[in-house]
């Protein structure tokens, strides 16, 4: 039978019966394969087999059936106006529909449920609207958010895919993105190509290829606010950028062990001049001066067997550098202590396990509000944590600020806590690491070291983030 068949003349007829509306045009619809009910009556000799179709003619319903009812017809029509076509193999498009979805578990990572305080990567809850407009920042939206959700729902298929779409990322920004070429007056570029840096970032924090890839990428993404200048960065979603980017500055500048640019006076003040810092933005500035403290260390510890003069110089400098950001640390916890953990002074006087007391990060007298202040909580802690080790560098008694640092690594290891309890999507999946390697790296003792290698074992297993946990520099982890 084919599709372009000849209209019977019956069906003219059925055609007019149907607009007078008789019972006899629901009988004698017809179709090119007919559906009919069929049911046996009381006169019916069933030793005789009767035809479902008249001889006479083959498109009209036998004397015997029972036409279809009203209630029948109405959830027919639909199958009936479609003229029973065959089933078919096409499948409407769903790419788009997981893509979001993807995208949506990956942003999770980023998002603080519950808090009404602001995260550290505002920028992303533009990703969804803004990814089209540029092809590269679509395969690398794709590469971090399909490695995401590999990674967290251990997939081996989805990471392989993740990988695929990096790759394609990475040869889609090598032949589009000339960094002389971004301007002040391509901005939409210079937007696209922040992101796409930020979000292969964080692929590496996922699927390392390289210990410091997730470095090289956020070095990137520097370089190119740096080429706009202070200036552009005033406003719009590039100053959220410029925050996001700002915050990850920290850990780049800790790793390579030198200052970022960042750090200088001009970019802690031109950028916030139309948009005043948030208290968050006044803490990365701070931590953004530790490294500082850096080349003063190292020069001290060269010259300390040649030249004891010039050694003592740079401890003078040294500890008096350490002094002054702690001092500003001090006075920035007083002002915003109340409104990011009210509970920090009672959670901190509580003795620490390292010296012999039963100890719960969780009490209920010293809870956190939510997950956000418990990563704002952890964030200074662990700066607190650097400015005293550099400090017991410059200091000529030893051990003189060791339970210091261990009451600040307790805290941090409070807040890694109470995120687990919250569950993997607490947020501030990426932002607690930092702390944690912190106080792997400085705790000055081994059972604190243990517990927070520990938990950052968890931390990437549990939230997708293995390798930037195990393998990504700065490698804390015994191999």
């Amino acid at each position: 039978m084919t599709a372009d068949f000849t209209e019977h003349p019956n069906k003219r007829k059925e055609s007019g019966n149907k607009k007078a509306g008789t019972g006899a045009a629901k009988q004698k619809r017809e179709q090119p394969c007919s559906v009919v009910f069929e049911t046996q009556r009381n006169h019916c000799d069933a030793s005789e087999p009767q035809s479902s179709l008249s001889e006479g003619h083959p498109y009209e319903t036998a004397s015997n059936l029972v036409p279809f009812q009203e209630d029948t017809i109405s959830w027919l029509s639909p199958y009936i106006e479609a003229g029973f076509r065959l089933p078919t193999t096409y499948q409407p498009y769903r790419g788009d529909q997981f893509d979001q979805l993807y995208i949506c578990h990956f942003l999770s990572a980023f998002a603080f449920n519950g808090s009404q305080k602001e995260g550290f990567h505002a920028w992303s809850k533009e990703l969804l609207t803004m990814r089209h407009k540029n092809s590269t920042l679509i395969y690398a939206t794709r590469a971090a958010s399909l490695a995401f959700y590999g990674r967290i729902c251990q997939d081996e298929s989805t990471v392989i895919e993740a990988c695929r779409w990096y790759s394609t990322s990475l040869q889609s920004q090598r032949e589009n993105l000339e960094l002389e070429r971004v301007g002040r007056d391509e901005r939409d570029t210079s937007v696209a190509a922040i992101c796409v840096a930020i979000l292969l970032s964080t692929f590496e924090s996922m699927i390392s290829t390289t210990p410091l890839g997730w470095l090289q990428h956020s070095e990137g993404a520097v370089k190119v606010i740096e080429i706009l200048g202070p200036e552009a960065c005033q406003s719009g979603l590039l100053h959220s950028l410029f925050r996001s980017v700002r915050h990850g500055a920290v850990a780049v500048s800790m790793t390579l062990e030198e200052p970022s640019i960042f750090s200088t006076d001009m970019w802690n003040t031109i950028p916030f001049e139309l948009q005043p810092p948030s208290e968050f933005d006044e803490l990365v500035g701070l931590m953004l001066q530790i490294p500082s403290c850096l080349p003063l260390r190292n020069e001290m510890q060269r010259f300390r067997g040649t030249d004891p003069v010039a050694s003592e110089l740079y401890r003078t400098h040294l500890n008096s550098k350490a002094q002054h950001i702690l001092l500003c640390l001090h006075q920035y916890w007083q002002q915003y202590q109340q409104y990011i953990d009210p509970n920090y002074e009672r959670r901190l006087k509580r003795t620490s396990p390292l010296f012999g007391v039963d100890y719960s990060p969780l009490h209920n007298h010293v809870i956190f509000q939510d997950s956000c202040s418990a990563t704002y909580t952890a964030q200074y802690d662990s700066a607190n944590i650097a400015a005293l080790t550099y400090l017991t560098a410059a200091s000529t008694v030893p051990g003189m600020y060791e339970r210091q640092i261990a009451q600040h690594g307790d805290t941090v290891l409070a807040s890694i806590a109470y995120h687990e309890l919250l569950g993997s999507f607490s947020g501030g999946s990426f932002s607690m690491i930092l702390p944690t390697k912190i106080v792997c790296m400085m705790s000055p003792f081994e059972s604190q070291r243990s517990t927070a290698q520990e938990a950052l074992r968890k931390w990437g297993a549990r939230r997708g983030v293995r390798d930037i946990c195990t393998v990504a520099a700065p490698n804390v982890l015994p191999l």
